[in-house]
């Protein structure tokens, strides 16, 4: 069992320090040159994208946590548009949505 342990532990060794040496050999390539290779360093967007929330399906929007039997509808909301009156602005309202478009104001989920 120890020698087994041993050759499982210098294997993790060797990997490692594999790793350790390519991580620090680094090129510039073009993004077509790219495929299959790692990034040296993170790379961090310069703004969120898209720039609000948006539904990811068809449903209601709600306000999470707000667990009202019956739900007035004070909107609809479509991709490509948006009900400029649909905001939810108290308990127990809901507005249609379809994929991809926008929450509306006071929304922070979809049912």
């Amino acid at each position: 069992m120890e020698e087994a342990l041993d050759r499982v532990l210098s294997h993790a060794r060797e990997v490692f320090e594999d790793q350790q040496r390519g991580a620090q050999a680094t090129e510039e390539v073009s993004v077509h040159e790219c495929v299959g290779c790692v990034l040296a360093k993170d790379v961090a967007a310069p703004a969120d994208f898209p720039d609000r929330p948006l539904s990811i399906m068809d449903g209601f929007a709600v306000k999470a946590g707000d667990e009202s039997a019956v739900y007035t509808v004070v909107g609809e909301n479509r991709a490509g548009r948006v009900d400029p009156g649909a905001r939810l602005t108290a308990k127990a309202q809901a507005c249609y949505i379809t994929t991809g478009s926008p929450l509306p104001p006071g929304a922070d989920a979809v049912v």
